[in-house]
């Protein structure tokens, strides 16, 4: 079992009691990429968060994905309004 006690607790963000951890098709699914390949993409241009890894398992926060989502709404939305 790991040893968390030497961890910095001030930069782990915590998990609100609805928060939950998805899978890439979730995440997916959540912003309307087709694979999820798009996602790792957006991740590597800085532009969608990263996951956590347990084990070999690749996981989103579900809040973070849908504050991405929530985001590009308003982007969009914002644009037509301006133009």
């Amino acid at each position: 079992m790991p040893d968390f006690r030497g961890m910095n607790d001030a930069l782990i963000p915590a998990l609100d009691s609805n928060d939950r951890l998805i899978e890439a098709r979730a995440a997916c699914d959540i912003i309307g990429a087709r694979r999820p390949t798009a996602l790792y993409r957006l991740i590597r241009e800085d532009r969608f968060p990263t996951p956590i890894h347990i084990g070999r398992r690749s996981l989103w926060v579900e809040s973070e994905v849908r504050q991405y989502a929530t985001r590009k709404i308003r982007e969009s939305r914002g644009a037509r309004a301006a133009a």
